[in-house]
């Protein structure tokens, strides 16, 4: 009668644990065939396992691993999307802790005797039976961890087999746990131990999950930040950069902070794109922007792209003689000779102490740019 409830127990447990490693794998394809062989080759290898301990074949530690762990590692690798160490650790771990469950009810059985050894197997079902059903959730997040990352496993498979073994050969040698109960203690110890190494482990990956979204998450607030921030055709700030920055800068700089705001506008950039095509004009605008972004690489700098063919550049600090002069520094730079146009430019510096006071710069250094755009055409037209 004790061996019968013994075997009965121990077939509970297994039941349990191949239903619990159903949920935890990811099966190749997610198709009726698949878990079909899943559930056949399951109750074909739980029948066999039972035919040869209940009629005492083998012995059940020696049935168990070879009627029940080597064909169920054969069976579920055929079937297992990731046939690599997460397989591996995800196999071991559940028939570790199943070992361990087995071994702990039978010792208990043998200490307290036939009415405590069926206590003792009722309670391991009820168990079993409650994880497998309360468990969804962490099933799940246990199968989205393994989708979502992939390298840390290698090492832990390995410790994992090694605790495999270690648990197996504690149970078993010199002679079976049951017939050394003294050390039943000793054995729930390792295999809490077992336990914290992997609770460890998992929440380190879910760590590294974490992590992973956080950083793809950064990625893509990256990419709506270079959406929302940056011009697509030039690669420089847009107009809605330069605002916030104007912004932020009249609201923190101290007053008398020397800040300028520098107009360009790019001469006959209509004819441009009349006569050689809008492919051109874009060309010349990637072009230009790139050579403002060299001649104004200090720091202190930064340019903007704020309509079809004008620029800004928000400027701190800069050499007040580089302003005296700024439409000959920079149309006489060799970016802008080697590009075979001209820009006209305009400057004011930014008093803080105004009322609006990037707006008003803007303006005046706007001005400025269409005074010298017209001294260029009535020069070119006069001569």
């Amino acid at each position: 009668m004790s061996h019968t409830i013994a075997l009965f127990s121990e077939v509970i447990v297994l039941v349990f644990n191949i239903l619990i490693f159903m949920k935890l794998m990811v099966p190749k394809k997610e198709s009726p065939i698949y878990y079909t062989l899943m559930y056949v080759g399951s109750a074909i290898i739980l029948i066999t396992f039972f035919a040869c301990t209940y009629f005492g074949i083998l012995p059940e530690a020696l049935g168990s691993f070879i009627c029940v762990t080597i064909p169920t590692f054969i069976l579920y690798f055929a079937l297992s999307k990731y046939k690599d160490f997460r397989f591996f650790v995800t196999f071991c771990f559940l028939d570790t802790i199943t070992l361990a469950i087995v071994a702990i009810s039978r010792c208990i059985g043998i200490i307290g005797g036939e009415i405590t050894e069926t206590i003792s197997s009722v309670l391991v079902c009820t168990i079993m039976f409650f994880v497998y059903f309360k468990g969804n959730g962490y099933f799940k997040r246990y199968r989205e961890l393994m989708s979502a990352v992939e390298d840390g496993w290698g090492i832990t498979a390995l410790s994992t087999a090694m605790i495999y073994i270690m648990l197996v050969l504690s149970a078993s040698y010199p002679v079976p746990l049951i017939k050394r109960p003294e050390y039943l203690p000793v054995y729930v110890f390792m295999v809490l131990t077992v336990l914290s190494f992997h609770t460890t482990f998992l929440m380190n990956l879910l760590q590294k999950k974490r992590l992973s979204i956080l950083n793809e998450q950064l990625i893509e607030e990256k990419k709506w930040h270079k959406i929302a921030y940056v011009d697509a055709l030039t690669e420089v700030k847009n107009k809605m950069a330069y605002m916030e920055n104007a912004n932020n800068l009249e609201r923190n700089l101290p007053r008398d902070s020397r800040v300028s705001v520098i107009m360009i506008d790019i001469d006959n950039f209509k004819n441009v794109n009349d006569t050689m095509g809008h492919k051109s004009g874009d060309e010349l605008l990637k072009n230009v922007a790139t050579a403002l972004k060299r001649i104004f690489f200090d720091s202190g700098c930064v340019v903007y792209r704020v309509g079809g063919d004008e620029f800004v550049v928000i400027a701190l600090d800069i050499d007040p003689e580089f302003l005296k002069s700024i439409d000959d520094n920079i149309n006489e730079t060799k970016e802008f000779t080697a590009l075979g146009c001209s820009v006209s430019i305009g400057y004011s510096d930014v008093d803080l102490y105004e009322n609006n006071a990037f707006e008003r710069a803007l303006a005046r250094a706007d001005e400025k740019m269409y005074q010298m755009k017209e001294e260029k055409q009535y020069k070119k037209t006069s001569v």
